[in-house]
C-alpha cells in the first residue's frame, strides 16, 4: 500500500492544538483525530468480527517487543499487522491503553481478556496495570472466575499473588459461593495451599467436605483419598478444637475411623502422642492467628530492646515443614479454641506495589539506614504491628534466612514539631531473604491511633544487605476508614519507596 492511499498527511499547524496539555493529551488528541497515523492493526474475533486500527508505529512500540518483527521489516510489510481471535473492543481498550496509560475495562471476564493477550504478547506493562484491576474489583463470586482462568494460564507469581491477597482478607464468604462446588481440584489445592487465610479450619475442611460430596453423595474414606488426591493432606485437622473435629469430620466419611482416633488424641494431648499416616497433615499452627490484646492508649515504650517474644501470629511453615510441637496444657488449648472459632482480632491490612514505578534498591553497609513514614488516619484505629521487605538474597548465596536486625518506632507529632515516641519494637530474629519475602514486627502492646492526627513510622535498619523497596499508593480506604502515607519523596536513599508491605489494624 502507498502511504498517499492509506495514511492521509495532515499538517499539525492546521488542527486546535490548546496550550498547556500534557503530552498524554496531545498523544491521545493525535490518535482520536488521526493525525500522522504511519501503522495499521486488523483484529479478527473468533465470530469473524473485525475491525482496522489505525495508529502510530512508536506507540504500539512501546506495548510490546513482540511487534517489533513487524515495525522493522523494510517497506509495506512493516506498516501493517494482523492479529486473530480476540474482540476488537478488547483491543480497542489496550491500544487506547498505549496512548493513555489508562486501562478502562469494567467487567471482570474483560479484563481477563486483556491480561490473556498482554500474556501471550509480552505486554508487561498492561499485565501490571491488569494486576491492580483484579485487586480492585475481585469479589466473592468473580474471584471463582479469575481462579478458574488462572488454572489454564502459564505461572504468573504475580497474579497468584493477586489471589492470595484477596483471599487471605476474604473470610468464609468465598467459599459459600454457589462456583466453589463446581471448582476443579488445582483451584481447591491453592486454597487449601494459602498460609493466610481468615477462615478456621474447622470451616475449610467443612467446605472441603461439601465439595466432595458435591462430587460423590456417598462419601467414604477410599473415595475421599480418590476425589481430593494431595489436597487431603492440607487440611490442618491439629489446629481443630475437638469438638471441632468430631462435629465436621469424625462422622463424614472423609478419614478411616482409626486415622479420626489418632487425630484427636493429638489434639487433645497437644504434643502429637499417635502417630499419625503419611497422608495426615502434620502441622499444628493455625494459618493466620493473632492473639486477642486489649487496645491501651496509653501504651508504654518497652524496657527491653530486645524482642524476647515471636510475633502474636502464626508464623509461616511450608505444607513439608516438620510437625510443630506444641505444649500440651490448658492454655494453649484455650488458645488454640479462640484462634480457630472466631476472626483474628487484627487484620492484616495490605499496601500493594504501584506497578507503574521500579523499585528501588535501599543498601545499608556501615551506617545503620533510617526510613520515616507518615500515617495519617481518618478514625481512630489501633496499630499492632507492621509487615516489612526483607533482604535480597545474597548473589553467592542460596534463597534461605537470615539474622535480621532493625527495630521500629511509632512517633507521635507533637506542638512545635517535636516527636513524642508512642510504641517501639525491636526486631532481631531470623528472616527469610529472597524477592517478595518479609516479616512481621508486632509491638508487645498495640497503640490507638487516633483520627486525624499525624504519626511516624520510623524504621532503622542496622543489618548489613541490600533491600528492594517500592513506592505505594499515599492513601487506602478499609472498613470505612482512610489510610494516608507519606514518604519523603526527596531523599535519594528511597526516592519515595518504602518497606512497609502491610499494617496489623484493629478497627473500632
Amino acid at each position: 500500500m502507498s502511504s498517499e492511499e492509506e495514511f492521509e498527511t495532515v499538517e499539525i499547524s492546521d488542527c486546535e492544538w490548546s496550550s498547556g496539555k500534557t503530552l498524554i493529551e496531545h498523544l491521545l488528541f493525535m490518535y482520536e483525530n488521526q493525525l500522522g497515523v504511519d501503522f495499521e492493526i486488523t483484529v479478527v474475533s473468533g465470530d469473524n468480527k473485525q475491525k482496522t486500527f489505525k495508529c502510530h508505529k512508536l506507540i504500539v512500540r512501546r506495548l510490546t517487543p513482540n511487534f517489533l518483527a513487524n515495525l522493522n521489516e523494510p517497506g509495506d510489510a512493516s506498516r501493517s499487522l494482523s492479529i486473530e481471535n480476540l474482540d476488537p473492543d478488547i483491543f480497542a481498550e489496550i491500544l487506547r491503553f498505549a496512548y493513555t496509560e489508562k486501562l478502562n475495562v469494567e467487567d471482570i471476564q474483560d479484563v481477563l481478556a486483556v491480561y490473556e493477550f498482554a500474556n501471550l504478547y509480552k505486554m508487561d506493562v498492561v499485565k501490571r496495570q491488569c494486576y491492580k484491576l483484579f485487586l480492585v474489583k475481585m469479589n466473592n463470586n468473580n474471584v471463582w472466575d479469575i481462579l478458574t482462568f488462572m488454572e489454564k494460564q502459564p505461572p504468573d507469581v504475580d497474579l497468584e499473588r493477586c489471589l492470595s491477597s484477596f483471599l487471605s482478607t476474604s473470610g468464609t464468604c468465598f467459599l459459600n459461593a454457589p462456583k466453589f462446588l463446581n471448582c476443579s481440584l488445582k483451584v481447591l489445592e491453592f486454597i487449601l495451599s494459602q498460609e493466610e487465610l481468615l477462615v478456621a479450619e474447622g470451616d475449610l475442611a467443612e467446605s472441603v467436605i461439601r465439595w466432595a460430596k458435591h462430587k460423590h453423595p456417598e462419601l467414604t474414606p477410599e473415595k475421599s483419598k480418590e476425589l481430593l488426591g494431595p489436597c487431603l493432606g492440607k487440611i490442618r485437622f491439629l489446629c481443630m478444637t475437638s469438638s471441632e473435629f468430631c462435629e465436621v469430620v469424625a462422622l463424614s466419611g472423609l478419614l478411616l475411623q482409626e486415622d479420626c482416633f489418632s487425630i484427636l488424641i493429638n489434639i487433645v494431648s497437644g504434643n502429637q502422642a499417635m502417630p499419625l499416616p503419611d497422608y495426615i497433615c502434620k502441622l499444628a499452627t493455625p494459618r493466620m492467628s493473632l492473639e486477642y490484646m486489649e487496645l491501651d492508649t496509653d501504651s508504654s515504650t518497652p524496657s527491653s530492646e530486645k524482642q524476647q517474644e515471636s510475633p502474636k501470629f502464626s508464623p509461616k511453615v511450608e505444607p513439608s515443614a516438620a510437625p510443630v510441637e506444641t505444649n500440651p496444657t490448658a492454655e494453649v488449648e484455650s488458645k488454640k479454641a479462640e484462634s480457630t472459632s472466631k476472626k483474628p482480632d487484627f487484620l492484616l491490612v495490605r499496601r500493594a506495589a504501584d506497578p507503574k514505578c521500579e523499585p528501588k534498591i535501599f543498601s545499608v553497609i556501615k551506617e545503620q539506614g533510617l526510613i520515616e513514614v507518615n500515617i495519617e488516619v481518618s478514625k481512630t484505629v489501633g496499630i499492632k504491628g507492621v509487615r516489612i521487605t526483607s533482604q535480597l538474597t545474597p548473589a553467592e548465596c542460596e534463597p534461605g534466612n537470615y539474622e535480621e536486625d532493625m527495630y521500629v518506632k511509632l512517633l507521635m507529632t507533637v506542638a512545635n514539631k517535636k516527636k513524642s515516641q508512642c510504641a517501639y519494637m525491636a526486631f532481631t530474629q531470623n528472616a527469610p531473604n529472597g524477592q517478595n519475602k518479609h516479616f512481621d514486627v508486632m509491638f508487645k502492646k498495640p497503640f490507638s491511633l487516633e483520627a486525624n492526627k499525624e504519626y511516624i513510622l520510623q524504621l532503622v535498619f542496622r543489618k548489613p544487605g541490600t533491600y528492594m523497596f517500592h513506592t505505594r499508593p499515599s492513601s487506602i480506604s478499609v472498613d470505612g476508614c482512610q489510610v494516608k502515607f507519606k514518604v519523603d519523596g526527596s531523599k535519594k536513599t528511597t526516592h519515595g519507596a518504602d518497606p512497609i508491605e502491610a499494617l496489623f489494624f484493629k478497627f473500632n
